[in-house]
């Protein structure tokens, strides 16, 4: 959100101090109030609704650590930052109990007030997020939750009727117990899945499907949800010619344990297919523009080498030169985009030499970073290094950074190819980063640079042009094999991109909002 026009309320009985931090915060765009005393602020606090408070802890009256207990911080979306001049582990230790975000020692210093300030303004951000996202979570979990019960009630009362409402869900429906065995499912799963209730009923799904991979896909969301304690996972599965999101949940009983799971299936075999369609367009599209791409940079050639060219055209030839390459190169992201986010793309895992395909994948842009004068270096940190993972989907994730980095390189700089390997929680895992010195990202940028065609409007971004397709193929591609990626810059310092992936990629499931 920033923090121009936040709502900060200073509570200090000392007036220069108090005078002093509000002109501190007015410089820093944001509203201010002042409050004397303790008792002064919690009157305030109603109708001012701070996202933060400015609490000093030795106040006549009502000192700050008595005020903070009646703020009730840990109910409350803001947060507090105690000011002290005498500051004691004994008040600290209590403050943090409280539920004070930090101390400040009096007098205030300007710098410290500023990261204090926008560290605790981040927290309430983090905070309302959270809230937004639980109460929405809270809402769906009721609908289903209420929807059961008076299922639950209704069969009770008249089996009739419980059918009757039961069978209304129109999204295909099963609940099994802890065991997986079948304890119900309605009309439209009967359809969809083709069983019967009153054979399949108290028999495991793996006897009851004979699609051994829906049954597998299931066996995965259960064993998900019982080991991250979620209430509710969503993920693609497929049936036959059918593909669904499956949300999955936990049955609590009356004792407050589980008893098995709720699964809801939503078709999206329409989606899919239409999905489809698009990416078979766009590979279509992608192949018709390769041969006349051919055609164009086969010529461009010969073109170079008439003699008789008059000087105008031949002033021509770098230019059709580089259109032509980023034309191949928006072609290669069009067909990798078809296939990464796909959503049943699966790896193909192999394993794979990173030395030499690192090396190799190096040389291949030798060409293109030799024509800006720009110098290619590798640094191997490691003698050996292999990766079980998708050849395709690492290749993608790597040259799409390389080749950020090489476009926004100027002439005659050097890009950096740093391998390396590690431990990291228990796991070994694989490092690649990649270091230029171009133009840089401004910080407000880097929230959106892995954003699906999302270009920066600053003059540097409009001049080197681009789809936005290769920094989100290559976060995507890394998703897919259990990987990450960050990059840190700033202005005129150049990126610096970390790579780092697991020394053998599990297969992940995607979504159709992926």
């Amino acid at each position: 959100m920033g923090i121009e026009g936040r709502k900060v309320l200073v509570v200090d009985d000392w007036d220069d101090c108090r005078n002093v931090i509000n002109d501190l915060l007015y410089e820093m765009g944001l509203q201010v109030r002042t409050a004397r005393s303790g008792p002064e602020a919690l009157s305030i606090l109603p109708d001012f609704q701070p996202d933060l408070v400015l609490l000093d802890v030795q106040m006549p009256q009502m000192n700050g650590l008595e005020v903070l207990g009646k703020l009730n911080v840990h109910e409350n979306p803001y947060e507090v930052i105690m000011m002290t001049g005498h500051e004691s582990i004994d008040d600290a230790c209590r403050a943090m109990e409280l539920g004070a975000f930090s101390y400040i020692r009096k007098p205030v210093q300007f710098e410290q007030l500023v990261e204090q300030v926008n560290k605790a303004l981040s927290k309430v951000d983090a905070t309302i997020q959270h809230v937004r996202k639980e109460q929405a979570y809270k809402e769906k979990l009721k609908k289903y939750d209420d929807q059961l019960k008076e299922t639950f009630d209704l069969a009770e009362s008249q089996s009739k009727r419980f059918d009757l409402i039961f069978n209304n869900i129109s999204e295909p429906f099963l609940a099994i117990d802890n065991d997986t065995a079948l304890m119900m499912l309605n009309n439209a799963a009967e359809n969809v899945f083709q069983i019967n209730i009153g054979i399949s009923l108290g028999n495991k799904i793996d006897e009851i499907f004979r699609d051994k991979a829906f049954v597998k896909s299931i066996a995965k969301l259960i064993l998900h949800v019982n080991q991250t304690n979620d209430t509710s996972i969503y993920k693609v599965v497929s049936f036959r010619e059918f593909f669904f999101n499956a949300s999955i949940s936990k049955l609590i009983n009356m004792a407050g344990t589980p008893s098995g799971y709720m699964i809801i299936f939503n078709d999206i075999t329409d989606s899919l297919r239409a999905e489809h369609i698009r990416n078979s367009f766009l590979h279509l599209v992608s192949r018709e523009i390769e041969t006349p791409l051919s055609v164009i940079t086969e010529s461009n050639k010969l073109l170079s080498l008439d003699k008789g060219m008059s000087e105008a055209g031949r002033q021509l030839l770098p230019d059709i030169d580089e259109a032509s390459r980023r034309i191949s190169r928006l072609v290669n992201n069009i067909t990798r985009f078809t296939r990464i986010v796909s959503s049943v793309a699966q790896p193909q895992m192999e394993t794979i030499n990173m030395i030499r395909f690192m090396e190799d994948l190096i040389e291949d842009h030798r060409k293109r970073a030799s024509g800006k004068s720009i110098t290619i270096s590798f640094r191997k940190e490691v003698t050996a290094c292999t990766l079980v993972t998708d050849r395709d989907f690492l290749s993608t994730a790597v040259e799409c950074v390389l080749d950020n980095a090489l476009k926004y390189s100027p002439s005659g700089e050097e890009v950096t190819v740093k391998l390396s390997g590690s431990i990291e929680d228990k796991k070994k895992v694989v490092t690649i980063e990649i270091i230029d010195h171009g133009p840089g990202i401004d910080e407000h940028q880097l929230d959106s640079i892995f954003e699906w065609f999302r270009q920066g409007t600053d003059p540097i971004t409009q001049n080197y042009g681009g789809t936005g397709l290769g920094l989100p193929l290559a976060q995507k591609a890394l998703t897919l094999l259990g990987g990450d990626i960050e990059i840190s810059s700033g202005p005129a310092t150049g990126s610096h991109c970390t790579i780092v992936l697991p020394e053998r990629s599990e297969s992940v499931t995607t979504s159709t909002q992926s």
